[in-house]
């Protein structure tokens, strides 16, 4: 009846892949759709809530079926616990809810055999194949008021037993609680996945069918689903306090988990769990930075990067980048007439920056020395990169000893880069901005008294003004 909505899903990516082909991308699902059929397609990994079998439980103020109604309850478990009294075991319980009197809760738990039960206040029915073994398993409960026997418990989508219950009407004490009995008691130890709840009596071919997979939309009867898919595995999950039921609101609260380490927490799920999510790969190279395109992230450093793309149906597809960034070093040092890349290149071209950028023949390697006063900058080439380093300033060719220039600048320090030159000698001298690292920010030509806004930011600057045998150098101060 309930088909895999995966299955779905990855025909409906595989049909959209042909209108990619064409040139028609019209979202960013259909993108990691199209790296899954070029690359790999496979299933995301799944997560799972580990108990820890002290004080640990879910609580969601969500009802469920009360009174006589129909209802299926399922889950993913894996456990190691002996639940088996008869063994010196104690009842570990996956979900309750209800109200703790006769008849009023249903409970289903490990007991007997280390198998499910399901139990109702006064009775219950139970399995006799254990559980306990360390493996994932599927367990599911099936109450139909109106069928004789009433009641199947199944495990791994086989049928383990049948019984009737009888004098069932649910209370509303307490919504569905998971890992513990409602009254506060027999905390699961394990792990649990996949937790559904549903307003109808599944068929056997319905649970054989969907026990092992994950659905991205919600059939019409599934009332609650707990994927437990949000968290990391392992990992720091302090932020996240609540259990996301996927499509009805119906939200858990975390009670008493660590959420950090390997118990306690978020772990990995069910390996049997087949996701309607897709999870492809791809790799990206770039020069200095890489812009992940299915989110625009900018990526500077090289390493492995995961973006979630969220479908309309609920499931997510993720695709894995391996992202490989190629530096290029462009700080040039400059000793007297000399330009000195630092970069380690392929490749290198001196430019004339006073000239746009023009590049200056034979300037080829990764010195070049200047025969002019003038600025200059180099093209660094390293594979498919390349990269312009900042404009160098190179002063004092051709003139074996300056006469002193004198001006005044004032005011020093300025606070928003507005400052005045005033040289007292009369003609035309050429004036120069650099950074403290010797980069030219600014050049004009000035006569007498000349107003200078500088739009840089704050820090330490040096003005140089020249003519044809003075030179004079002031340190102004932008402190914004």
């Amino acid at each position: 009846m309930f088909k895999n909505i995966a299955n779905f899903l990855i025909r409906h990516i595989l049909d959209e892949t042909n209108h990619l082909r064409n040139g028609f991308m019209k979202t960013k699902l259909l993108y990691a759709a199209a790296l899954a059929v070029i690359s790999t397609i496979s299933f995301a990994q799944q997560r799972a809530l580990n108990f820890d079998g002290a004080d640990d439980f879910v609580s969601s103020s969500y009802g469920a079926i009360t009174g006589n109604g129909a209802r299926t309850i399922e889950a993913h478990i894996r456990t190691t616990a002996n639940c088996n009294p008869n063994a010196g075991g104690v009842q570990k319980v996956i979900i309750d809810y209800g109200t703790f009197t006769t008849g009023q809760r249903f409970t289903l738990n490990l007991l007997w055999s280390n198998s499910i039960r399901i139990e109702i206040g006064g009775m219950g029915v139970s399995g006799t194949t254990a559980v306990n073994d360390g493996n994932w398993h599927h367990v599911a409960v099936t109450y139909d008021p109106s069928a004789s026997p009433n009641t199947r418990l199944y495990i791994d989508g086989s049928l383990e037993t049948t019984g009737s219950l009888t004098g069932v009407n649910t209370g509303t004490g307490l919504g569905i609680t998971i890992g513990r009995r409602i009254d506060g008691v027999n905390f699961f130890d394990g792990d649990i996945d996949e937790v559904r709840v549903w307003n109808t009596a599944l068929s056997a071919n319905d649970i054989q069918a969907s026990a092992n997979d994950e659905y991205c939309a919600a059939p019409n009867a599934l009332k609650l689903y707990y994927r437990f898919n949000q968290g990391t595995a392992g990992g720091n999950n302090a932020g996240l306090t609540t259990v996301i039921d996927d499509g009805f609101g119906n939200n858990g609260t975390l009670n008493n988990f660590s959420l950090n380490g390997s118990g306690s927490n978020w772990v990995n799920g069910s390996t049997v769990l087949n996701s309607g999510g897709v999870t492809s790969y791809d790799t990206l190279s770039g020069c200095n930075s890489v812009t992940l395109p299915s989110s625009g992230q900018l990526v500077t450093m090289s390493g492995a990067y995961a973006d979630t793309v969220q479908a309309s149906s609920g499931c997510d597809s993720i695709i894995n980048y391996q992202v490989t960034i190629t530096p290029n070093d462009t700080s040039v040092t400059v000793t007297d007439s000399v330009l000195t890349a630092a970069s380690t290149a392929d490749a290198w071209q001196w430019v004339d920056c006073s000239n746009g950028f023009t590049p200056i023949n034979g300037a080829t390697s990764s010195t070049f020395t200047a025969s002019a006063n003038g600025s200059y900058a180099v093209i660094v080439t390293s594979g498919a990169c390349t990269d312009t380093s900042a404009c160098k300033a190179v002063t004092g060719i051709g003139q074996t000893e300056w006469e002193p220039m004198e001006f005044s600048l004032y005011p020093n320090p300025t606070t928003d880069g507005t400052f005045t030159i005033d040289i007292p000698a009369d003609g035309a001298y050429d004036l120069k901005i650099f950074t403290s690292t010797g980069v030219l920010v600014y050049g004009a030509q000035v006569t007498g008294t000349t107003k200078i806004i500088l739009t840089q930011p704050e820090g330490v600057y040096y003005v140089e003004i020249t003519d044809e045998k003075k030179r004079g150098v002031r340190k102004v101060v932008l402190s914004r």
